[in-house]
Order: C-alpha cells, then structure tokens, then sequence
C-alpha cells in the first residue's frame, strides 16, 4: 500500500489556501471555484468600495 502524504496547509481538494484581494484584509482562504477572490462577501463589497473612494478622492 503506498501511502501519500499531504501538506497539513493543502484544503481537502489538495490545493494551496489563496490571498483574499480585499483591500487590507491579510487572510487566506480555501476556494472550491477557481474565480473566487475574497474570504467572504464582507471582503467582496469592500473592492468596489474602495475603487469608488480611489476615483472620488479630491486632490491633496
């Protein structure tokens, strides 16, 4: 029997926790979609946020 050995940071399908793209967030989450970005809808709402504060900022 060959046993195989799996990194204790690997989720269950074998694949690597990804970066949460949120602005500020430093987490890492288990995706089973390959087009998720963000660790919960929270992070998700807080990128067009903070797109919108970019574009609107007035000029220093």
């Amino acid at each position: 029997m060959i046993s195989r050995r799996r990194n204790p940071i690997d989720g269950d399908a074998g694949r690597p926790p990804r970066p949460c793209h949120a602005p500020h967030c430093v987490r890492y989450f288990l995706t089973e979609h390959p087009r998720r970005e963000w660790r919960t809808p929270r992070c998700g709402d807080r990128a067009p946020v903070a797109r919108h504060h970019r574009r609107h900022q007035a000029p220093a």
